[in-house]
């Protein structure tokens, strides 16, 4: 009987269930299956200390060539899924230099990461070409499976046992620097590594890591750990055999920046964290146009974390609302929208532009007061779905007749003391036209109509537009109710 194999992946163990046959066609040679998944995984059995296996997987492909693939990507896939929510998980190389620090490889699928790591692991320790897990203090659990080599497009990739030349740090391995890969193949410039902004970082690895929003305070965890490692750097290059002298000029500065010491830096940054329970940055709430209970009050969705970057020019805020785990909802801003989402809570946009106001001093004499670049973030930011506006929406009241014609609208209030027939032309009556034909607040009426106007000229507008339905209120030919735009919950206390 074949002894099945424990793997150690991730921190988890994955035990592989070794066939009896062959399992081989007749063009692949004689070794038989068993043989060949014990060879490229050598490196990632288990000693025999690890837990117990989180689950156990068996190849079901046909020929032996299929079956370790497949044995791949099934193992991955039960060591991802073993360990999300506990690991920041990265799809990355990782290579472990003789001190414990990991370079971790970043890139897409095709962008060169089993190369690099072949490459580095000349002279470096191989760490993993497919996942690298990394908890919440920096530590890093390999993952050393086989590299997954394209040799023939046609066929199924070729698992190689990882190199072993390269002995093992005698220590924890831990995150030592973040490198995206670049790799153009017309460069014909000297590689290079440029440091990223942290907004950019953020980004780029948001989009490569499993189960992001699963991870308690996510965005927190990712920067705290970025920011340990000196930030990312994006190597731009040619060949993979430009990398080795790129890479240990990085470390070299690592250690330089970190003052000669190695492994997890201590005394962080401050990350300026963003508390969900912000209170209101501007006292009073009083509103624009003509009556406070008209003005939309804008509070923050549902999120799920929210991260202060690039010494708080730009905001990372991943939301909740993800269709999918592994497909996280983040939006990083920037401008003036960091200081307006974080006055959001609960506050019409008078109070907002004073916080923003506050935070980025007067505007430029072109934009007034602020209230217009201010409304066009905040109607951007609610379209984007990072704010809920809970505005008043307008209806045409039951107590008025009317009748279109083709160059106005004539009204008649039918409970008005006095009741006389208005006529509306051109813009205005535009806009009843508009209300008529489907309830809407005044602020999505005017970016509906005028959303390529100017900020400036939208104030104006918008302004217009609220004494003309102050006008409709009083004549009781206008009624309004609350609608929240989203659709959802606010996620303000």
């Amino acid at each position: 009987m074949i002894e099945d194999l424990d793997i150690e992946a991730l921190g988890a163990t994955v035990r592989i269930v070794l066939p009896e046959t062959p399992h081989s066609s007749p063009s692949e040679g004689g070794e038989k299956l068993s043989e060949a998944v014990r060879r490229v995984w050598s490196q990632a059995a288990s000693t025999g200390t690890g837990s117990e296996p989180a689950a156990a997987v068996a190849p079901s492909s046909a020929g032996r060539a299929a079956a370790l693939e497949e044995l791949s990507q099934r193992v991955t896939l039960t060591a991802i899924e073993a360990r999300r929510g506990r690991l920041w998980m990265v799809h990355a190389a990782g290579l472990a230099a003789a001190d414990g620090r990991v370079v971790m490889l970043v890139g897409r699928s095709g962008s060169g990461k089993t190369t690099a790591a072949r490459t580095l692991s000349r002279s470096m320790h191989y760490v993993t070409d497919e996942t690298v897990g990394i908890t919440a203090d920096g530590e890093i659990l390999p993952y050393r499976k086989p590299l997954s080599v394209i040799v023939d497009p046609s066929a199924p990739k070729a698992q190689l046992a990882p190199p072993a030349q390269v002995a093992r740090p005698d220590r924890p391995l831990r995150l030592g620097a973040v490198v995206i890969l670049d790799r153009r193949a017309e460069l014909d410039t000297e590689p290079s590594a440029t440091a990223l902004a942290e907004s950019e970082a953020i980004e780029l690895l948001a989009a490569q890591t499993s189960y992001l929003s699963e991870l308690p305070r996510p965005l927190e965890t990712i920067t705290t750990l970025l920011r340990r490692a000196s930030g990312a750097h994006r190597v731009t290059y040619r060949e993979a055999t430009e990398l080795p002298s790129l890479i240990e000029k990085l470390l070299a500065c690592h250690d330089e920046s970190a003052g000669g010491r190695t492994g997890t830096a201590t005394g962080a940054p401050d990350l300026g964290c963003v508390s969900d329970a912000a209170p209101d940055p501007a006292g009073s709430r009083s509103a624009t146009g003509t009556d406070a209970h008209r003005a939309a009050t804008y509070g923050r969705a549902p999120h799920r974390d929210a991260v202060a970057l690039d010494g708080g020019a730009h905001l990372a805020v991943l939301l909740e609302r993800g269709t999918r785990p592994d497909a996280p909802d983040l939006h990083v801003l920037g401008g003036i929208a960091p200081a307006a989402w974080r006055a959001a809570s609960r506050a019409d946009a008078a109070t907002i532009t004073k916080a923003v106001v506050s935070e980025h001093g007067e505007p430029a004499p072109e934009h007034g007061d602020g209230r217009g670049p201010v409304a066009a973030v905040l109607e951007r930011l609610v379209r984007a779905g990072v704010l809920v506006a809970t505005e008043t929406r307008w209806r045409v009241s039951p107590d008025v007749a009317w009748t279109d014609h083709d160059d106005h609208v004539a009204l008649l209030p039918l409970v008005h003391p006095e009741p006389r027939v208005q006529h509306l032309s051109g813009t205005a009556a535009a806009l009843w036209r508009a209300v008529a034909t489907f309830p809407t607040s005044i602020e999505s009426l005017v970016f509906e109509v005028h959303g390529d106007s100017p900020d400036s000229d939208l104030l104006t507008i918008m302004n217009d537009t609220e004494v003309f339905f102050g006008e409709l209120i009083r004549m009781g030919t206008l009624r309004g109710e609350p609608y929240d735009r989203s659709g959802s919950a606010l996620g303000d206390p």
